[in-house]
C-alpha cells in the first residue's frame, strides 16, 4: 500500500512540475519539457531515500527494496517521459 500512494504522490508531483512549467515557463511546451527534465533528478531524491529507509530502518531485503525503488521511480520518470515526447503514438501504416 505504501508503493502505491507514494508512486500516486510521485504522478501529482509530476502534474505539478508539468502545471507550472506549462504556466511559468518560457510557454507553452517549452517550459512544460524543461520542468519535466527538471522533475527526474527532484523525484529520484525522495525515491533513493525511500529505499534507504526501507534498507536501513525497516531491515527489509536490499532486492525488494530495489523492486520497490524501481516502481517508485520509474513509474512517474515513465510518465514523464512519454510526456517529454509528446504522447506520439505511430501513425497508421496503411
Amino acid at each position: 500500500m505504501q508503493t502505491l500512494t507514494l508512486v500516486v504522490i510521485g504522478l501529482i508531483v509530476l502534474a505539478a512540475f508539468w502545471l507550472a512549467g506549462r504556466m511559468f515557463g518560457e510557454g507553452g511546451r517549452k517550459g512544460a519539457a524543461l520542468a519535466l527534465r527538471v522533475f527526474l533528478p527532484v523525484w529520484l531524491v525522495p525515491a533513493a531515500a525511500n529505499l534507504a529507509i526501507g534498507y536501513y530502518v525497516a531491515e527489509r531485503p536490499l532486492w525488494t527494496e530495489i523492486f520497490v525503488f524501481l516502481a517508485v521511480f520509474g513509474v512517474p520518470a515513465a510518465v514523464a517521459i512519454v510526456l517529454l515526447r509528446g504522447g506520439n503514438r505511430p501513425r497508421d501504416m496503411a
